[in-house]
């Protein structure tokens, strides 16, 4: 059987019947383009490398630390880029990256209140579009959605007349009743989760000397 490079397929096969060895290191070596590939092991990255570095850039993301002992230069991705790419969409550009972790922590059907669920994303989303505006790492995020007394975020949002609409809502939740705004917080802070762990934030905060990577960028070359 044959497909074209923008047909979708599925293989399955039985444990240890050759799906990386058969199936996807041949794909990764034939692409004609960049390859995005994932896996729980490290082999492919041992038996592509080779030939895929001499095409371009390889960037091994691994913050579980499976292809230990691996050397590469050091990169990071900031998920705060997908909101500064275009300015007049910050806004909606904030709205769907919260919306990919209320999603990665929930899934698409979260369940129980949808009011709290929904505003949690909201509340995230606005932390997000105030440290993409003030350009901080995406860890200071994680402080705010685990401390209600700090109104950073409303003074930065307050700075940027644009964005007035934003910064109002922001400010307005710090004064509803203490049980709802709890409530918000919490549903914000299960949500960023993942930024409140130190190998993670390696991977996603700007460093100096470090490679950053412009998946808009990646994909046009």
């Amino acid at each position: 059987m044959y497909s074209t490079w923008e047909d979708l397929y599925l293989v399955i096969f039985g444990p240890r019947m050759g799906k990386t060895t058969s199936q996807v290191i041949p794909a990764i070596v034939d692409a004609p383009g960049n390859v995005v590939t994932t896996s729980n092991k490290r082999d492919i990255i041992d038996d592509t490398i080779a030939v895929t570095a001499g095409r371009g850039e390889v960037w091994v993301f691994d913050p579980q630390r499976i292809a230990s002992g691996f050397n590469q230069s050091p990169w990071f991705f900031d998920p705060l880029d997908m909101i500064r790419r275009e300015a007049d969409m910050m806004d909606a550009a904030a709205l769907r990256l919260a919306d990919i972790f209320k999603t990665a922590a929930r899934g698409h059907d979260s369940g129980g209140d949808a009011y709290f669920s929904d505003g949690g994303r909201d509340l995230l989303s606005r932390f997000m579009l105030a440290a993409a505006l003030d350009n901080r790492p995406i860890g200071d995020v994680y402080v705010w959605v685990n401390d209600d007394s700090d109104r950073t975020s409303v003074r930065i949002l307050n700075a940027y007349p644009e964005w007035s609409q934003q910064a109002t809502a922001l400010a307005a939740t710090y004064t509803i009743t203490e049980k709802t705004r709890s409530g918000l917080f919490s549903q914000a802070a299960q949500k960023a989760t993942p930024l409140g762990r130190r190998e993670t934030l390696k991977w996603v905060t700007p460093a100096e000397g470090h490679r950053r990577f412009d998946a808009a960028s990646f994909v046009r070359g």
